[in-house]
This record gives C-alpha cells, sequence and structure tokens, in this order.
C-alpha cells in the first residue's frame, strides 16, 4: 500500500514539475512527477495523524467514507474509460467493442490449470485473518451488529474490484510508454490521466489514494493494539495506565510506519504478486482460527505448532521465489501426470496437519475451558 501510493502519485503529476530538476526521473513518461518516495511519505504522515487523534472509532469511520469515495469514483473511472476507449455511442456497445479488442487469453483462464485455479481459491481465506478486519469484529458488543456488514461485504468487495479488473483488461489493448508497459503498478494511474480530463483524474487519484490508506490506517491503528494489549502488558504483568497505554502503542505505530516505509523504498516488481504472497500467509494462519472456534479438541501446543509451520512452510516458498519476485505454481509429479499449484497449498494444508497432530501428541484442554467457550 504505501509503495503503490507513491507510484500512483508520480504517475499523476507526471510532467506537472517537469520545470524542476528535483523531479527528474529517468523515465521520460515519468519525469516531472512527484518522486515515489516522497508521495509515500506524505501518505505515512496523513495516516499517522488522524489514527493518532482518531482512534478505532475515527479509522472507522474514515474508513467508511474512504471505501464510499473509491467506490463511486472507480466506478465512474470506469465507465469514462469504456466511452473514451470503445469510442461507440452507448455504454454497453463499448463494453462489447473492447471486450472484441481484448486476447483470449486475458479473457478466459486458459493458461491457468484446473489445479491451480482451484487452489487460488484458498488464497479469499485471507480476509478473515487480516489483523485489522479481525479486531474490528471485536469491538461490537453483540454480533448482531454485524449482519448487515456480512451481506454487503461481498457486494462491496466486487463494486470496488470489477472497475480495477475492467480496467486492467482493456489496457491490454492500447499501445501504452515502455515504463508503464513494463511496470503494472503504473497502469491504472497513467490510464485516468492520459484519457480523462484533469479534474476527473484527480478525482479518481483521490480516490486511489482513499482505497489505499483506508487499508494503512487500520493495519497500523491494530498492531500498534497487539502490540500493547497482547505483548507488553502481559509481560510487565499489567498495571499500565490508559495514558501509558496510548503512548506505547503511538511509539509502536510510528516505528512499524518506519519500517514499512524503508522497505517500500525497496522497490515492489508487482504490488498484485506482493498481494499473493501476503494473503497466502494470512490464509495459511485461518485453519487454526477455526479450529480454536469449532474444534474441542484442539490444545494450545497444537495451534502454536500449527502457526509455526505454516509461517516457516510459507517463508521457505516466499524466499525460494526471490522474495515475491515471482509467483510460479507449484508442479507436482503424481505418476507423471503434472499438477500445477498456488503455493499457498503448502503452508495453508501443511499447518493443518501439524495441527491436528499435535494436538492429539499432547494433552486437551482441561474441561473448565472447553465449558467456557463451548456451553
Amino acid at each position: 500500500g504505501v509503495y503503490g501510493s507513491g507510484m500512483a502519485i508520480q504517475a499523476m503529476t507526471a510532467g506537472a514539475f517537469s520545470d524542476v530538476s528535483f523531479f527528474y526521473d529517468k523515465s521520460p513518461s515519468m519525469s516531472g512527477g512527484i518522486p515515489p518516495w516522497l508521495g509515500s511519505l506524505v501518505v505515512c504522515l496523513v495516516v499517522l495523524v488522524y489514527v493518532f487523534f482518531g482512534g478505532m472509532r475515527g479509522t472507522a469511520w474514515v474508513n467508511a467514507l474512504q471505501t464510499l469515495v473509491f467506490m463511486v469514483l472507480g466506478g465512474m473511472a470506469c465507465y469514462l474509460l469504456a466511452m473514451k476507449l470503445g469510442g461507440q455511442a452507448t455504454i454497453l456497445e463499448n463494453l462489447r467493442e473492447l471486450a472484441i479488442k481484448v486476447d483470449f487469453e486475458h479473457l478466459t483462464r486458459t493458461n491457468m490449470s484446473q489445479t491451480q485455479f482451484c487452489s487460488y481459491l484458498l488464497i479469499p481465506f485471507s480476509v478473515g485473518m487480516f489483523p485489522h478486519i479481525f479486531q474490528h469484529w471485536l469491538t461490537a458488543k453483540s454480533a448482531e451488529s454485524f449482519k448487515l456488514a456480512v451481506v454487503c461485504h461481498p457486494i462491496f468487495i466486487m463494486l470496488v474490484w470489477v472497475p480495477c479488473i475492467f480496467v486492467g483488461i482493456w489496457a491490454t489493448t492500447i499501445s501504452l510508454p515502455p515504463a508503464v508497459a513494463q511496470d503494472p503498478n503504473k497502469i491504472l494511474p497513467f490510464l485516468v490521466k492520459s484519457q480523462l480530463s484533469p479534474v476527473i483524474a484527480g478525482l479518481v487519484a483521490a480516490g486511489i489514494l482513499a482505497a489505499i490508506m483506508s487499508s494503512l490506517d487500520s493495519q497500523f491503528l491494530c498492531v500498534g493494539t497487539m502490540f500493547t494489549n497482547d505483548i507488553v502488558e502481559p509481560m510487565l504483568g499489567g498495571g499500565l495506565t490508559e495514558r501509558q497505554r496510548v503512548r506505547l502503542a503511538r511509539t509502536f505505530i510510528v516505528a512499524i510506519v518506519a519500517v514499512t516505509y524503508g522497505f517500500s523504498l525497496l522497490g515492489i516488481n508487482s504490488i498484485f504478486r506482493m498481494g499473493v504472497w501476503s494473503f497466502s500467509g494470512f490464509a495459511s494462519l485461518f485453519p487454526v482460527v477455526f479450529a480454536a472456534l469449532f474444534w474441542r479438541r484442539l490444545s494450545a501446543v497444537g495451534a502454536f505448532v500449527g502457526i509455526l509451520v505454516a509461517m516457516s512452510c510459507w517463508l521457505y516458498l516466499f524466499g525460494k521465489s526471490g522474495w515475491g519476485e515471482t509467483d510460479q505454481p507449484l508442479t507436482l509429479d503424481l505418476g507423471g501426470q503434472l499438477v500445477l499449484l498456488e503455493p499457498v497449498v503448502i503452508p495453508f494444508f501443511g499447518g493443518i496437519v501439524a495441527m491436528i497432530l499435535a494436538s492429539y501428541a499432547t494433552r486437551p484442554p482441561k474441561q473448565k475451558t472447553v465449558d467456557k467457550f463451548f456451553t
């Protein structure tokens, strides 16, 4: 998210400061734009300000506004780009025209085997383990509060993602500058800027940044709370005042933001590819939480072993990929038949097997503990 915000800002402002040598870029199409390191830094500082002063409630309200902004502007950008790129009179004619122009391989999963496609479906389990979403579930007094959210969440996900996917597919039908064609991270902001009016482009850019920040702020707030409540307080045996908790959480959040910003400066070959790897790691932790909620025989040792095995498998595969440089599927030879699978399969099922074996090899939880959570 931090890296993406810097890339988006540079692509949207390219050429605006062409007479300032400080904003020179080796790529002519990006020269004169705010450099990524500066754009990312500004986004981090803005997020820190309202996280510090708004807390969980303020962040939740900001998230709602940011998501609404992106849904509206993302849909508007999709509509306007379709009208511009299709060259026809109506939106349906333009959609039909653009679909004809797109290569067959981009409209189907011909380059993805059935086994790889099915294993890819494990990745959405990651949503249940995103720290910021997980923590939001714990802030309500009753599960009744989430009835509407559970119904609307898939619909809103569609409203946010579908326009972006359409724009990405349409981008394969037009000629792009070499710097943009070689860097998928820049395609969306480049299309918006080059095909739409400056006012609309500015609004859509605001929508893109809103989408990025709506995840960053919740994650930063969440890890600060987790650090304070789940690590520091138990180590100190409690006793922290509210002021001390807030100060400690803010200090840790600043440290996390600084580390994240530092990583963003290293550059990322593909934000989508890095997202797939990150979501695979989250998805691999889901079985442990699911078992904790529904399996009475799960032991503490089993939970820890399941987490450690999932983490170890993911870290090994992530390292083998060049730390996110590639996302090549795993190839298994089953009696001479090659089967392609997404890497998420190994940590996901490896963690499950380790958790089950370790739970049966150790003492079950005390009956008092089971009764507390299952009655």
